[in-house]
């Protein structure tokens, strides 16, 4: 699905040239600065006020988001049955338990299923949009409030999809998306974080680099630093996704076209009927899912 091409050339040759391929440096002294521009530009895109660029993907962006929110050992992270590996892999990995709830026509996590499944120790809801379809975020995000747990998006599989006008990733309190070879945008590997709490977004950035307390940016945290990982992006995946942002409208648009096309041919056609969505506009539109009726069999 995504494009990649002479722009991200020539960004690349830019930190090439300048000879500075480590995220952090001086930009007076020649340092391009792409992975704080990119987590800039993609917090304004998703419209939150904190991105962490990761180089780890959509797993490490999910592991961090749990990292931020305190779940470890003991507490229960609700998940979908249809969804990637890493979004149960990564509560386990947290050292928590992953609930898994049905999904329904629409192949998303079912609301419906969430509140049976809310037990006492259930922390967060994991909300996957999977193949760029929107779940239902209104009676997700209610039934979180009521329940008083938290919302974690895994949205990996839907960059710069919405749901009623809000980009996916933007509601709950932790967003995670990825960049690899499969997503509608591309940087070979990689991911990223968003949010828009301070407190989140410092825990997320110690928990993502375990040299945290080196950095410039140590002095502007209020928290105590903590052993974490290594999930720091470089300069060139920076220089990558930052071009390959600027694609982004014009590979959604044209998979949202493709998609209506697809669906305008087929609708009215005996024994079909589409997959429900919980936000047709907002929907990437990397999938057309249509149910075929079985016919009868005849003697």
């Amino acid at each position: 699905m995504y494009r990649i091409g002479r722009e991200e050339l020539d960004e690349i040759k830019k930190v090439i040239a300048a000879k500075k391929l480590f995220m952090v440096g001086d930009p007076s002294a020649g340092h391009q600065q792409e992975v704080v521009r990119f987590e800039h530009e993609w917090a304004e895109k998703i419209g939150v006020k904190y991105a962490l660029c990761l180089s780890g993907g959509g797993t490490a962006a999910l592991l961090c988001g749990l990292a931020a929110l305190g779940i470890g050992p003991g507490d229960e992270v609700i998940v979908p049955a249809y969804t990637f590996m890493a979004s149960a892999s990564a509560v386990l990995e947290a050292g928590a338990i992953p609930v898994i709830a049905e999904v329904g026509e629409t192949c998303l996590i079912d609301p419906a299923d969430v509140e049976r499944k809310l037990g006492p120790n259930v922390k967060a809801i994991m909300a996957v949009h999977m193949v760029g379809m929107p779940c239902d975020m209104d009676r997700i995000m209610a039934l979180a409030r009521k329940h008083k747990v938290k919302v974690i998006e895994d949205s990996c599989q839907c960059d710069g999809g919405s749901y009623k006008g809000r980009r996916t990733g933007g509601i709950g309190e932790i967003g995670a998306f990825s960049f690899n070879d499969f997503k509608i945008m591309t940087s070979g590997e990689g991911g990223a974080l968003v949010t828009n709490d301070r407190l989140l977004y410092e825990r997320a950035l110690v928990y993502s680099d375990s040299g945290a307390v080196f950095r410039p940016y140590a002095k502007d945290l209020s928290i105590a630093p903590f052993l974490g990982f290594q999930f720091r992006p470089s300069e060139i995946q920076g220089a990558i996704l930052r071009m390959q942002l600027q694609k982004l409208e014009g590979i959604l648009a044209d998979l949202r076209r493709i998609k209506a096309r697809i669906m305008a041919e087929l609708k009215g056609k005996p024994g079909i009927r589409f997959m429900p969505s919980n936000d047709l506009k907002g929907d990437c539109g990397r999938n057309t899912a249509a149910t075929c009726a079985r016919r009868p069999r005849t003697s």
